[in-house]
């Protein structure tokens, strides 16, 4: 085995199995995950050295005035006293830099593929534990089968529904939207291999979609066929596809099948004794202004950010790192919920407009990239479906906060 076969390897697998973890176990088990990270980040960087990687002199400087902006806007937010100016530049510095370092572990066909089966089998393993912890706690499944994993979960099994918690489930809101759109891919393909596999995943998924109670969840599962029409339009070039593939953007086999399985999902739900009316009462009070703790503690936020961001720049905002009087975290006061609110508050609208287009100018990268190779989109397509649902949800959620999800939103670098 040669040298540069080696660092593919080690680096790559190291890589592998960071994503994994981030996706399975999110924010748990860090010396673990750091050790990973540093290994990757070592063996890339001596990959650099030797000749054998390179890295996107246009993903390069996308990064430098991204990561440019970010401490700016640190150093802006310590002049006017914000309390976490310093500690954001994680987020805001330090983390895109090392995701550009690991985006050339994608630098061949191979390893997208690869990178696509590791999310795939990450949202196995979560399917699996969901359901062994839901098994082992409603008494159908023997407790010796069960093992405890730090994810901070819980259930509450209530009149007509259940609701449980876990850390991962923020993970099925990439993951879910993204295997969905991969298997309607599938159907359409000459070669339809496990698709019986394929349509047992996904029917796990939307049940798993309802037992989690989260109203993003259950948001972005009824808008995945309106991502997936509009990412037709947006990432054009269809007629270079084969006219198999071709074919996804006019057929209506999409809705039809989404429309099968959601029947057969609530036809399940309801063998189970799930009330589905009730989780619908639980999702429409989500957008009640009024009622319910966690949209008024929202709805707390919302108007303390804006008002904040009205006293202090309407261009330029507080800063990064800086807080208002309603304060979410004693330990992170600057970690807010309303993530595009905070952005606007932080930055004003000068550095909402910038991160915007920023985001933007990736996509338009990823539309030329697809043009020169139309047979990557069977994979790429579901992932950026996962991706538009997450930072959908991240609308309401501080997911870009933390590294194990801050990568998904960072597909550009690769393009």
């Amino acid at each position: 085995m040669n040298a540069k076969l080696l660092i593919h390897r080690i680096g790559g697998g190291s890589a592998l199995l960071l994503i994994f973890m981030a996706m399975f176990v999110p924010t748990a088990y860090v010396p673990a995950k750091a050790g990973l990270l540093l290994l990757a980040c070592s063996i890339a960087s001596l990959g650099l050295f030797l000749g054998v990687f390179r890295i996107n002199k246009t993903a390069f400087f996308a990064i430098l005035s991204l990561t440019l902006v970010g401490l700016l806007y640190s150093f802006y937010g310590f002049l006017n006293g914000a309390p976490g100016a310093v500690r954001v530049l994680t987020v805001y510095f330090l983390w895109p830099w090392v995701f550009l370092l690991l985006s050339v572990y994608l630098s061949n066909d191979r390893s997208l593929e690869v990178f696509f089966k590791v999310l795939i089998a990450s949202l196995v393993f979560i399917i699996i534990y969901s359901f062994l912890f839901l098994g082992v706690k409603s008494g159908f499944v023997p407790e010796s089968l069960y093992f405890e994993l730090d994810q901070g979960q819980g259930v509450g099994f209530y009149d007509g529904f259940v609701e449980y918690r876990m850390y991962s489930i923020s993970s099925l809101i990439f993951l879910i939207p993204l295997a969905i759109h991969f298997f309607y891919i599938k159907l359409k393909l000459p070669y339809r291999e496990k698709t019986y596999l394929w349509l047992v995943l996904i029917l796990a998924s939307i049940v798993l979609t309802f037992l989690t109670g989260r109203r993003a969840m259950l948001l972005v599962f009824m808008i995945i066929p309106a991502i997936v029409l509009a990412e037709f339009f947006l990432f054009s070039g269809l007629k270079k596809l084969p006219i198999k593939i071709r074919r996804l953007s006019r057929s209506p086999g999409f809705y039809i099948l989404s429309i099968f399985l959601f029947l057969i999902a609530l036809g399940l739900l309801n063998h189970l004794g799930f009330n589905l009316t009730k989780v619908w009462i639980m999702f429409a009070d989500g957008f009640n202004f009024e009622s319910g703790e966690s949209t008024s503690e929202r709805t707390l936020q919302f108007f303390s950010l804006m008002n904040g961001w009205f006293d202090s720049s309407i261009l330029f905002g507080a800063g990064n790192g800086s807080t208002v009087n309603v304060v979410r975290s004693t330990e992170m006061a600057w970690a807010y919920e309303l993530t595009y609110v905070y952005l606007l508050f932080s930055t004003g609208l000068v550095g909402f407009l910038f991160y915007f287009f920023w985001f933007g100018y990736g996509l338009i990268r990823i539309r030329r990239s697809l043009k020169m190779r139309p047979d990557l989109k069977i994979y790429v397509l579901p992932l950026m479906t996962g991706v538009f649902c997450f930072g959908i949800a991240a609308a309401s959620n501080p997911y870009f906060g933390k590294f194990d999800f801050l990568w998904i939103i960072m597909p550009p670098l690769s393009a």
